[in-house]
């Protein structure tokens, strides 16, 4: 079953290509693999605009990185992957596979580099199984 959940920020605050924002989803991700991430903005966000959108550790897991995108205020539909650690029949590391991110926790959503007053959303699509 595929599912969404929002994390949206406050309005930017700090000042012009300097302003920051954070936000954190009131809902938990049901365990499942993240598909993709749409970013958009309530406003014009500077070519400047940095987003960090992390899944929050629970359970004794730590925190992990979905998506970092520097010098970016245009929205827009990412794909996030992490790299497979794959071996073959030879314990030799395959490189170059990726794989989706398998989590379950809130979601954090760090704005930085942005203008006052804009507010970003990132849009988390799931497949819940």
């Amino acid at each position: 079953m595929r599912k969404w959940i929002d994390v949206i920020t406050g309005a930017a605050a700090g000042g012009a290509g300097v302003a920051t924002a954070t936000g954190t989803s009131q809902q938990s991700m049901d365990l499942g693999e993240i598909e993709a991430v749409a970013f958009t903005f309530s406003g014009t966000a500077p070519a400047t605009t940095d987003l960090t959108l992390t899944l929050l550790g629970s359970g004794g897991q730590p925190d992990q990185t979905v998506v970092v995108r520097s010098n970016s205020g245009t929205p827009d539909t990412l794909y996030p992957r992490v790299s497979a650690k794959l071996v073959d029949a030879a314990s030799a590391a395959i490189t170059g596979a990726w794989d989706k991110i398998i989590g379950s926790g809130r979601l954090k959503l760090d704005v930085a580099q942005c203008d006052n007053d804009v507010v970003t959303t990132a849009r988390v699509y799931f497949k819940k199984d």
